[in-house]
Parts: C-alpha cells; structure tokens; sequence
C-alpha cells in the first residue's frame, strides 16, 4: 500500500468509527487529567492535531468536544478524590514526593485563588495535573467542587479543539494534502512535546546529582590508578584530557563500527528502515516540500561547515583557546566519522544516504554543551531542548 493510500484509510477509518474516535478522545483526555499523568501525556498537543481533523471534517466537533469534557471531568475527578482520601499524606506518597517543586506551586496556586483554583488550574497546564488533587487535600467542598470542575471541563475542550479547527480550515483550499498536513502538525507538536519533556526531566534529574556522581567518579578515578589515568582526565581539571578524550574517541569509533556491522547485516533493520522511509514519503507534498527542504538545507554539509567555522573564529576573538581546541576536534572528528559511516554504507539502504547528519549532531550536540555552560542554571536545560529537537526533527 502507498503511503498516500495509507494517509486515505486512516481518515477514513476514523470517519467510519466514531465511536471508537470517542473513546479514544476520552482516553486522551481523561489521562491528561489524572494525577501527575499529565505530565508524561502530551493531552493538550494531541487535541490540537485533533481540532486540526475537526476542522477538515474528518471528526464531529459534538463529539470530540462530549468525549473531551467528559475524559476531562473524569480525569480532575479521579485525583480529587484521590486527595479527598489520602488527605495530607498523599503527598508524602510515592511518586508524589519526587515533585516537591509542583506540589510547592499546586499549594501556592490554591492558597492564591481557593476554590477558583479548580477552574483556572484547568487552563494552566504546569498545574493542571495536581490541582484537583490538592483541592480534595484541602477538603474543598464537593458539591463546590463538581459545579466548578463541570463548567471548567466543557470549556477547556473547546479552548484547545479550536486552534486546529482554525488550522484545518484555513487548508479547505488544499484537500488533496490536507490529510498529510494535519498528520504533520500532530507529528510535530507531539515531537516537540516529548522532546520538552525529556530532555527538563533529565536535566533535573541529573543538576542536583551531578556533583555527588562526579566526586564518586573522581574518588574512583584517585584509587584505581590503571583505569584511573585514563579516566581521570575527564573529571579532575588538575590532570592532562588528552589521554582521556583519545580513549573516548577510541570507544566511540569502535562502537560505530560495531553498530554499522549489525545495522548492514540485519534484515529486520533494513526492513524497518524501508517501512519508516515510505510512510515519511506521505508528508511531502507540495506544501510541506518547503519545510522538509529547510531541516534537509540545515544538516547538509556546506551549512554544518560554514556555522562551525563561524563558531571557531568567535571563539578564538574571544580568546577561548580551550574551548576552540575542543569546537575544531569536535567537528573534524565528526566529519571523519560521517566519512566513515558513508565508506560502510556504500550501496546500502537509501537511509544510510544521509551520512552527513552524523556530522551535524556532532556538531549541534557539542554546541548545546557550549552554550548551556554560559547561561543561568534555570535556562541551561534549553540549548540542550532545542538541540534535541532539531536532532529528531531532522533525522
């Protein structure tokens, strides 16, 4: 089956099973609501896609919005009473106390507004997943509770359904792509999502850990003087890197070697990689053409050359000798693996045609490191977001 052919029976899949799309819609909703869950499920960003649908008249507006209020009220439901049962001790529950942050501004957000919380909290989503949790903590009236959370339910839907509906809309003129188009928009707010949520959760994850896991490394390092002479470089400022960085390299390259042996000689891979490349065919369109064109433009080699060669001369005007040796081992080790990645490959698979994204996220990924480093700790985790994203977009 083509992928245009694909794109087609899914829309009509859909339209042919409504109710299965209610459910589904509930679902979406109900756990974008729930305790903490919220977090992890990217509710509002697949509603939008779904206003996009809505708007192109694949799905029924009364239904998506009867299912989403419905999965919303239950959601907010649900953890209220949650809080209701468990009282103060729920938050001293695992896996609640691992969010001391967002239960500090779920409390501060109830104290500011009281019962008014339940229905404003509905639209913000950094507390929208511990709100009704903390209001049933609070032993906020249940009969106040329902009518607020009622009337925050049947508006939010429409809140988040209308922007797509809007989109979808404006692409009537264009019902031969629209399909991919809205497919594309959904993929794309659901990549970056997750990607926003990935790299924050590790990142602060590993800021409080980090200096604790490097005195470790480093005491390991000082007691163990065979492994440690080649490790120590990394960790302990006072001792030469060169050893340590060459080792690195070594691991890395033979690693590559590794993974390229099992990727050229497995079928299942090849097989995979043929399915994941045809159902991308079905996004280029005429009118997605030039956004697909655009992340291409920017992995390409002349692009990755010219910016890193703007990066070393700023940094050497800016006499960061140490930082420029580190940029130019970066990007020429890069390109030397890509180059070896392309040698391996060589009438392979079309998806090991595009080598050169090795080279960028060489590059990107050490760019990120030496931006982050500049910055306030509340925004280093950013270079490392947009890195990433630009990473999973282009690959």
């Amino acid at each position: 089956m083509e992928s245009s052919s694909w794109l087609q029976a899914t829309l009509e899949w859909v339209q042919a099973h409504p109710h299965a799309t209610g459910w589904m819609i509930f679902i979406v909703a109900l756990g974008e609501s729930l305790l903490l869950v919220g977090i992890l499920l990217p509710g509002a960003a697949l509603l939008v896609g779904l206003g996009t649908l809505i708007g192109l008249g694949v799905v029924d507006f009364k239904l998506a919005w009867i299912t989403a209020s419905l999965g919303a009220f239950a959601g907010d439901g649900i953890s209220f009473w949650i809080g209701r049962h468990y009282k103060k001790g729920l938050l001293k529950m695992w896996p609640i106390y691992k969010f001391p942050k967002l239960i500090e501004q779920g409390q501060s957000f109830f104290s500011k507004w009281g019962a008014l919380s339940v229905f404003i909290g509905r639209f913000v989503g950094l507390v929208r997943p511990i709100i009704p949790a903390i209001a049933g903590v609070m032993e906020m009236p249940l009969k106040k509770y329902l009518i607020i959370s009622t009337v925050a339910a049947i508006l939010w839907s429409p809140f988040y359904l209308l922007p797509g509906m809007l989109f979808g809309n404006a692409m009537g003129a264009m019902s031969k792509v629209a399909g991919a188009l809205s497919l594309l928009v959904l993929a794309f707010a659901v990549v970056v999502f997750v990607v926003y949520w990935v790299i924050h959760a590790v990142y602060g994850f590993l800021l409080p850990r980090a200096h604790t896991i490097l005195s470790k490394t480093l005491v390991w390092s000082q007691k163990h003087p065979h492994f440690g002479k080649v490790t120590s470089g990394l960790i302990d400022p006072r001792k030469p890197e060169t050893g340590s960085l060459a080792l690195m390299a070594s691991f890395i390259l033979a690693l590559t070697v590794t993974s390229l042996f099992v990727i050229l000689n497995s079928d299942a891979i090849q097989n995979w990689s043929q399915q994941v490349s045809a159902f991308m065919q079905a996004f280029h369109t005429d009118w997605t053409q030039p956004v697909l064109a655009f992340f291409l433009a920017i992995t390409h080699d002349l692009t990755v050359f010219v910016s890193s060669l703007f990066v070393l001369l700023w940094l050497l005007r800016r006499r960061r000798i140490t930082a420029s040796k580190h940029w130019g081992f970066i990007v020429v080790s890069g390109y030397l693996l890509s180059v070896l990645i392309n040698y391996f490959s060589a009438g392979h698979s079309s998806w090991f045609g595009i080598y050169h994204l090795t080279w960028f996220v060489c590059v990107i990924s050490f760019w990120a490191a030496l931006i982050s480093g500049a910055l306030p700790h509340k925004m280093r985790a950013w270079p490392y977001t947009l890195a990433t994203l630009l990473i999973a977009l282009t690959a």
